[in-house]
């Protein structure tokens, strides 16, 4: 920038097209907005040609600082556009959250390659839209449009985020007719979609043949360990990293982390120990253990482990606060919480991001302090940012506060108009107060925005085979006993004090049709496919794909205490742990 202010200061030549074109990149990557409007209005005063290299570069240099009006302006004055161009704006409006402007363009442009068709599907995915991208990708397929490198890398991440083992299969055989297997970036994203299903004997198979290719392996052994982290196979996770160390692979600070993750998940405080010693103790380890202990319900631990952090001289950085935050929020302690709120500013010098302040907003929430949690979204100016009325509104649903909700869903509906989650809450809280014509509207509006709600899955590990069930599932070759259980485990806990949550279910139906249609949600059919399957005693890991429902939470809470068993729940949020009729979350989640 510097030397391109001298070149206009000594009024020699005037500087051509290649020259601009690189200034204005140099704008977009620092993100320096007010420059680069200088330098597109000097190009305006001084009549400078503005053929469509220079146009995609202004247009560009203001869709990555941020100003999606003004990359539209100038995108709307070009005379002739390209691909590229089109691409360019349609990101603008994806990366500014306006997704239906983008799809309107998208839609409107007359040259839709195969980068459109890759912006916009993981456009739609950062967006919380992965119903919508699934419907573009299948829309991408049926044009006849080249998939490439990017294009599987993309559909793999969305097959691994909504847990679609089929499309994940059909990826891959595609993968393999167009030789791209060996391709690092392709075969990453195999292996994490496997992972992220629930399918670590294929994820393994990839990585057997990882060591067969060239490039970095690292990141192979890496994808193992937070897979089996992530699927609740700690043990095997631990394992699978003393093999990493005993073949010679530098572990590196995310592959660290997992592993001090498994120890954590699973108990084992005896190899979470060889941490201790001074060449790993270092602020990533910490706040892995420390994050842990949060997402386990275990705030106090979380706290205390954070103090001996502090005592031995690690500096915390923003994720380490992150953690200790969530713990305050779970244990429901307000001034601990406000306390390291200020501490991090004041002590550290930590600016907060948007994860902080939402978990303020979780911390007057989960105790019942709603007004102070809308009061600090306003103060703090963080209106715009969808996640902070999603945790009000689960709030909401737990202290039955249908005015806040209302608000909070607004916002939300204005912000994600594709994100399935935020309506099916408030319909939920809908029906929970027999509001049938509200559940009814709002459903319409779903229907009239192309929203579709996730399909639930939950899962089970058992003897090295994961299995796989939905609500009201029969394809198992187990059914018939997984319903026989489940029904005499219905009838046991309501002997112990349970009761159906009927009003959860959103549509005017009769009672016992309403309780059917909760007694054979995915979770539940998975807790009585692993009872049926494993020793009285057993523990059970069960993991789900959205976040659990109160009823079946109701529900596992006493079959925990029928069948003396210790069952943990992983759904998108967090880990719920079951013991004798309790949840390590105390109800809230």
């Amino acid at each position: 920038m510097g030397a391109f202010a001298e070149m206009l200061a000594e009024g020699g030549a005037a500087p051509n097209a290649f020259v601009l074109a690189a200034v204005l990149r140099c704008c977009s990557g620092l993100g320096d907005v007010a420059s680069g409007k200088r330098i597109h209005g000097w190009l305006l005063r001084n009549g400078v040609h503005l053929d469509r290299v220079l146009c995609n570069a202004v247009i560009d240099m203001y869709a990555k600082c941020g100003d999606c009006e003004r990359a539209k302006r100038a995108f709307r004055a070009m005379a002739e556009v390209d691909a590229v161009s089109w691409n360019i704006v349609i990101s603008a409006c994806l990366q500014s959250g306006d997704v239906r402007g983008a799809m309107q363009l998208f839609d409107d442009s007359p040259v839709r390659d195969t980068s459109s068709w890759n912006t916009v599907i993981s456009g739609l995915m950062r967006n919380g839209c992965a119903a919508k991208a699934l419907d573009r990708l299948y829309h991408m397929a049926r044009a006849g449009v080249e998939f490439n490198h990017y294009t599987y890398s993309t559909a793999l991440a969305l097959a691994g985020m909504l847990s679609l083992m089929d499309l994940g299969l059909q990826l891959h055989g595609r993968v393999l007719t167009a030789a791209l297997e060996t391709d690092a970036f392709v075969r990453s994203s195999l292996m994490d979609m496997y992972c992220k299903c629930g399918s670590m004997n294929a994820a393994a198979l990839i990585f057997d043949r990882w060591s067969h290719l060239t490039g970095d392996v690292k990141f192979a052994w890496s994808t193992m360990v937070a897979g089996y982290v992530q699927n609740g196979r700690e043990e095997e996770a631990f394992e699978f990293f003393r093999l990493m160390l005993r073949q010679g692979v530098a572990a590196d600070q995310f592959t660290l982390t997992s592993a001090v993750a498994a120890c954590a998940n699973a108990g084992m405080v005896e190899q979470g120990r060889m941490f201790d010693i001074p060449p790993t103790k270092n602020v990533a380890l910490w706040t892995s253990m420390l994050c842990s202990y949060a997402s386990h319900g275990k705030g106090r631990m979380a706290i205390e482990l954070f103090n001996r952090m502090i005592a031995e001289k690690i500096k915390p950085n923003e994720v380490t606060l992150v953690g200790v935050l969530s713990a305050c929020s779970h244990g429901r302690l307000v001034s601990e919480g406000e306390h390291f709120f200020k501490l991090m500013q004041e002590e550290y010098g930590i600016v907060p991001s948007i994860e902080h302040y939402n978990c303020m907003v979780d911390l007057y929430g989960r105790a019942g302090l709603l007004d102070k949690a809308n009061n600090f979204i306003n103060e703090n100016k963080i209106k715009h940012e969808s996640i902070v009325w999603k945790t009000l509104l689960s709030a909401c649903r737990v202290h039955k506060d249908m005015e806040h909700a209302k608000l909070a869903s607004e916002s939300l509906i204005q912000l994600e108009q594709c994100d399935a989650g935020s309506y099916v809450m408030l319909s939920n809280m809908y029906a929970t107060h027999s509001k049938w014509r509200d559940t009814s509207k709002l459903r319409s509006l779903m229907r009239e925005r192309g929203v579709r709600k996730q399909p639930g899955q939950s899962w089970i590990h058992l003897k090295n085979i994961v299995h796989t069930f939905v609500a009201g599932d029969t394809a198992h070759p187990r059914s018939s006993e997984i319903y026989t259980c489940l029904a005499k485990l219905m009838e046991r806990i309501k002997e112990l004090g349970y009761t159906s949550r009927i009003d959860l279910v959103a549509h005017d139906v009769e009672e016992e049709q309403r309780e059917t249609v909760l007694r054979f949600h995915s979770e539940k059919l998975a807790m009585a496919f692993g009872i049926i399957s494993t020793p009285n005693g057993t523990p059970l890991r069960i993991f789900k794909n959205l976040r659990i429902c109160v009823d079946c939470h109701e529900a596992i809470k006493y079959v925990s205490r029928a069948t003396d068993r210790e069952i943990v729940v992983r759904d998108l949020y967090r880990f719920h742990h079951f013991k004798d009729a309790r949840c390590s979350c105390e109800d809230f989640w």
